[in-house]
């Protein structure tokens, strides 16, 4: 119940002696290998990124337990919407949408919360819902509304600890920092250093059609190695009024391509055959002296010859 919660949060946990303590099984997830069970995990990008879109579905893959690309859930007892930017409409419109790109119905176990007061001060009634509904797992969105003041560090120590006193997986989506700081959180540093894992969003929207590229790049991870990028496909059906998600790949899209690094991005040029670096700044739309650089850094990777005077790149391959 509510008031166990709190007490025990009051309380603090028991000492334990480490000794006695049974033998873990390794780092455990909710949603492999993505969102760790009973930790906090952010999703932070741009404005209209599709962070929404891709927390709302990696909910439904939680509230029925089905796989996605490289994605493997723990079925969820139950999933609980904090939501602070829209409202109950708009996020049934959304499950309806990719729930019909998955061919299910809307699962019953997920409830919704429209929410306007920050969690350290709704903890007595958050502690209920939890309790009452079975809940697993908490979907934040957006972060700085549910803290009260994103910049303040007292405030943001204080959202984490009251997430923590509820003791679920919690997934918080987050703006980025100013210009001069994209690859940051917005807001004070404790959002790098209190959640376990962070996800940066960058988005690639086509011209022609609704479908949007996306790209999470791993920017912290505790517990576990940092993952590679993840590239999905977004695709919105108008005539079904479905979305749906596939795997993607970062060299179909322009503006996620330049994402990766200088070292990604060459050995994608370079599949195709040796290539000149004025040859790969143009393929590319790099900095020629950044791309030399690069090159010569990493001659484990690339290899240099000439022919006819001229100094071409490639591949480096090994022998087995």
């Amino acid at each position: 119940t509510c008031v166990k919660v709190l007490e025990a949060h009051r309380r603090g946990s028991p000492v334990l002696k480490l000794a006695d303590v049974e033998d873990g099984v390794g780092v455990q997830w909710l949603l492999k290998p993505v969102l760790q069970r009973r930790q906090t995990s952010v999703l932070f990008g741009d404005a209209d990124s599709g962070k929404s879109m891709i927390a709302a579905w990696w909910s439904l893959l939680l509230a029925t337990g089905m796989p996605g690309p490289a994605l493997i859930p723990e079925q969820s007892s139950g999933i609980l919407v904090l939501d602070y930017e829209t409202d109950e409409y708009t996020w049934r419109d959304r499950l309806v949408q990719i729930c019909s790109g998955m061919e299910i119905a809307i699962p019953e176990n997920i409830h919704y919360r429209y929410s306007s007061t920050p969690v350290a001060d709704d903890i007595e009634d958050l502690a209920d819902y939890v309790a009452d509904l079975d809940i697993d797992f908490i979907l934040i969105d957006s972060a700085a509304p549910a803290v009260g003041e994103a910049l303040n560090g007292d405030d943001t120590i204080n959202f984490f600890r009251s997430l923590r006193a509820l003791g679920k997986t919690n997934l918080v989506i987050a703006h980025v920092a100013k210009e001069a700081k994209q690859h940051e959180i917005y807001g004070s540093g404790h959002w790098r250093t209190q959640s376990r894992a962070n996800y940066r969003v960058y988005a690639s929207r086509s011209a022609d059609t609704p479908d949007l590229g996306v790209i999470l790049k791993n920017t912290k991870g505790n517990n576990a190695r940092r993952l590679k990028d993840l590239v999905y496909g977004i695709h919105f059906d108008e005539e079904r009024s479905s979305i749906s998600f596939k795997p993607g790949n970062v060299e179909d899209y322009a503006e996620l391509d330049k994402t990766r690094t200088i070292s990604q991005r060459l050995t994608s040029a370079l599949k195709s055959g040796a290539k000149t670096t004025q040859e790969l700044a143009e393929d590319m739309g790099a900095d020629e002296q950044s791309i030399r650089t690069t090159l010569n850094r990493n001659k484990k990777q690339f290899t240099t010859f000439k022919d006819d005077g001229q100094s071409y790149w490639g591949i480096t391959h090994r022998d087995h």
